[in-house]
């Protein structure tokens, strides 16, 4: 038996753009969603339709859930693998669909017949949900940029029958499209959902509304009385910490926004940590450092090596040695790039061979790196070097210092002076 079969209630979690897609969530949805289902490590199944089955997207899903407590698996359909959608469907509890085009999406799944089957799940228990496309296919309708400009939409599934939606509600276009539709009858009333934000609705009725990003909102939307109606709803603002042994959304329905945090909290906020690497000659005598601002930092060196490889080796070393969610700051583009623009995945799929078709420098330091930064909520971004950022120059001046002496260091940052 299903791990949702002894469940009667239909459930649909409506992302309205972030989250892991974007490469940059602290995964507070994520875990908020999966704390909606029955067992403890759910099996989840993300459905990419939308986006032509992107191999990108797949990996940023991977990447995000493998770190989370649930059994994670793709249903692809541009290269289909499953024979038997029906029972591969079934055997879910949570279904999450990814962003992009939504027309494509519901016509791709009208061909395999997939549309049938995801509505029997939904009213077999299993939770269906999705972010941006994702979230508006199970809507009647909603506003699209699927076919070049903005325009509507009226064929999704209905699940919740006569419910329109409007992803991404921030952008004011987005938004007075969604007006005007709903406002001339074009479309039904329905919800307009800002980046960052989730609504869970059960059995067709919003029961919960969270944000993982201060500010961030979601309206209800409807025409009456000769005139159109835009109410904004109650938003729980999820916090940077999880409760041990406690979902948020197995808590309380008291209104936590302000409330204090908790004791005993499981922190998932990232931390900053700073890295940079240095080299005399190039090739010649280096050094590596990584700091914590207000927190400890460590310096290494070796003996003849590259700037590019002490800069990989600071942030390797960092890995190896803080735990938790991070923020990568570093001045190098080269270590940067490499995981905002994706240049490992073409390395892996190449055979470890760039774009020259020649072997990837320094791959004994990227392949470790690599695997721990994929495999946690580790982020990165660049800062300009030798500029107006006090922990970049820290990091260098130690960098440098390390290199000169080939000795390593490590402390506290406080503990620091000049």
């Amino acid at each position: 038996m299903p791990p949702h079969a002894a469940r009667t209630q239909r459930t649909l979690v409506l992302l309205g753009g972030g989250g892991f897609s974007d490469g940059e969530s602290s995964l507070l949805l994520e875990r908020w969603v999966l704390g909606l289902c029955s067992t403890r490590e759910p099996r989840v199944c993300f459905v990419p339709t939308a986006s032509g089955d992107s191999e990108a997207y797949i990996d940023r899903f991977h990447g995000a859930f493998r770190t989370l407590p649930c059994t994670p698996s793709v249903l692809r359909l541009f290269r289909r693998e499953v024979d038997d959608l029906e029972a591969f469907v079934a055997g879910q509890e949570l279904i999450f669909v990814g962003g992009g085009n939504t027309v494509n999406l519901l016509a791709v799944w009208r061909a395999h017949a997939l549309d049938r089957i995801l509505a029997k799940a939904y009213r077999d228990g299993v939770l269906l949900s999705g972010v941006s496309a994702g979230a508006l296919c199970w809507l009647s309708g909603g506003v699209t940029d699927s076919l070049g400009p903005l325009s509507t939409f009226r064929d999704g599934l209905g699940l919740v029958k006569d419910v329109s939606g409007c992803s991404h509600y921030g952008d004011d276009e987005r938004r007075e499209q969604f007006r005007r539709a709903v406002r001339s009858g074009e479309l039904g009333p329905g919800y307009g959902i800002e980046d960052g934000v989730a609504l869970r609705l059960v059995n067709g009725t919003v029961t919960e509304v969270v944000a993982e990003r201060a500010g961030a909102k979601a309206w209800r939307v409807e025409q009456g009385d000769g005139e159109l109606g835009e109410r904004e709803l109650p938003v729980r603002q999820l916090r940077d910490a999880v409760v041990r042994g406690e979902t948020p959304s197995t808590r309380s329905a008291r209104d936590e926004t302000t409330a204090p945090a908790e004791a005993g909290v499981v922190r998932t906020a990232r931390r900053a940590v700073y890295t940079d690497g240095a080299c005399s000659g190039n090739p010649g005598p280096g050094g590596w450092a990584w700091a914590v601002p207000n927190g400890a930092y460590a310096a290494g060196s070796a003996a003849h090596t590259t700037n590019q490889r002490m800069e990989v080796q600071a942030v390797l070393e960092a890995l190896r040695a803080l735990e938790g969610p991070l923020e990568v700051v570093s001045d190098s583009t080269y270590v940067v790039n490499c995981f905002k623009q994706g240049w490992w995945k073409t390395w892996r799929r190449n055979g470890w061979r760039n774009s020259q078709r020649k072997p990837v420098a320094n791959r004994d330091l990227w392949e470790p790196l690599i695997d721990l930064a994929t495999s946690r909520d580790v982020v990165f971004r660049w800062v300009k070097g030798h500029g107006a950022d006090g922990m970049n120059d820290l990091v260098d001046r130690l960098a440098v210092a390390a290199g000169q002496s080939q000795t390593p260091r490590r402390g506290r940052v406080a503990d620091l002076h000049g």
